[in-house]
């Protein structure tokens, strides 16, 4: 398995909807650079060790046990994937399957052995908006990047025009165009004509246009799968009439802004930087502005047991998260959702306030992560809800 696997929403889907014993989830934090990466490997055996432990404890029998460690213990003798880390690893395996993931947010060390997979964390990664397509887009210059692991890849995307010039097959030097002026003489072959280039606003808005409708076809076309937000680095005339043509679903209405022509790699991946780590931090501050708003009520809660129940019946409509969120563990009744919140944390049991974020996340619910620093309530989930229990009034 690469490395670069990049987290989407059906990967997060199908961890979520899988169940069964056991799903083991393995959270480490990594070192990223220099002679301090070789404890990484040594993180994750002692970490196989503590499933293995849990495993055993479960009473798992012996053969699923080894199809799990198998699938962790070969990735030990990997050498690719541990080529490239970021902040922590997050490892997810079964008997049906493995899946590792590079996470650019901070996790506390952790390994569940339970009846479903713990996601939280990937929630976090995707609310951080650590990945994203960054497209450059001038007249002169047109690349399209993926941001990922806290660096920035070009893409071979085909079809995508490298300028305006290529996209629209015109010849500046000369500055003309040829038009057919008329069919010529009686059965004769049609007459070509030559007028110039930029004739014009509204020739100019017109050549500008079918530009951006060609890069957003080619972009559209190689990205179509993903969810990842795509970003653009333009001028603020450019960005206006490409949101008009775009088709792509996730195109952010923030935009990097500057000419970049011929700006080089590592400059735009600063600036990249920059912008994501601010989109972030408004982001995260915005949904501080609304939990602070949240009044306690018929509509709201932050009792687990109560926030399992409504997460089951598709009623939080958001559901604000402290991150790093605290490990409360328990169990519950799948017919009648009723849980049970274990006095202390039993590595066996289900991490509530993961499954109830899980839950809403599938339910079409909005999960916000919250950094613990920007925090003020007493709880460490809170919910909020599209309907009371009593009723939908």
């Amino acid at each position: 398995m690469s490395s670069n696997q990049t987290i989407t929403t059906n990967h997060l889907n199908n961890l979520i909807e899988a169940s069964g014993d056991p799903q083991v989830s393995i959270f480490l934090r990594m070192e990223r650079q220099g002679p301090e990466t070789r404890k990484n490997r040594i993180e994750l055996k002692s970490a196989i060790k503590q499933a293995q432990g849990l495993m055993k404890e479960k009473e798992v029998d012996e053969s699923t046990a080894v199809q799990c460690l198998e699938k962790l213990e070969a990735l030990l003798e990997n050498e690719d994937f541990w080529q490239i880390q970021n902040h922590s690893l997050a490892l997810y395996a079964s008997p049906d399957g493995f899946s590792p993931f590079l996470l650019g947010v901070e996790v506390d060390p952790r390994i569940k052995v339970s009846r479903h997979f713990a996601v939280l964390p990937l929630l976090a990664e995707l609310d951080a908006t650590s990945q994203a397509y960054v497209l450059q887009l001038s007249e002169k210059t047109v690349k399209l990047h993926h941001w990922r692991n806290g660096s920035m890849e070009e893409l071979e995307v085909p079809n995508l025009p490298k300028d305006m010039d290529e996209a629209l097959q015109l010849d500046h030097e000369k500055n003309l165009q040829t038009h057919t002026v008329s069919g010529g003489r009686e059965g004769g072959p049609p007459v070509e004509g030559l007028h110039g280039h930029g004739g014009g606003r509204e020739n100019e808005l017109e050549y500008r246009t079918e530009f951006m409708q060609r890069v957003n076809t080619a972009v559209v076309e190689f990205i179509n799968t993903s969810d990842d937000p795509l970003v653009l680095a333009t001028v603020v005339k450019n960005f206006g009439l490409y949101e008009k043509i775009n088709t792509y679903p996730h195109l952010d209405r923030a935009f990097i802004e500057g000419n970049f022509d011929r700006v080089n790699r590592s400059e735009l991946e600063q600036k990249t930087r920059s912008f994501l780590e601010g989109l972030h931090r408004a982001r995260s501050q915005a949904g501080l502005a609304d939990l602070q708003q949240v009044k306690n009520g018929e509509r709201t809660s932050g009792d687990l047991k109560t926030l399992m129940r409504a997460a089951h019946e598709g009623r939080i409509k958001t559901l604000y998260v402290k991150w790093p969120a605290n490990e409360i563990t328990g169990t519950w009744n799948e017919e009648t959702f009723e849980a049970m919140v274990d006095e202390k944390v039993q590595p066996l049991n289900d991490d509530l306030i993961d499954r109830i974020a899980a839950v809403t996340h599938k339910q079409g619910g909005l999960v916000r992560i919250v950094p613990s620093e920007l925090w003020e309530r007493k709880e460490s989930c809170f919910g909020e809800f599209r309907w009371s229990e009593s009723g939908r009034g």
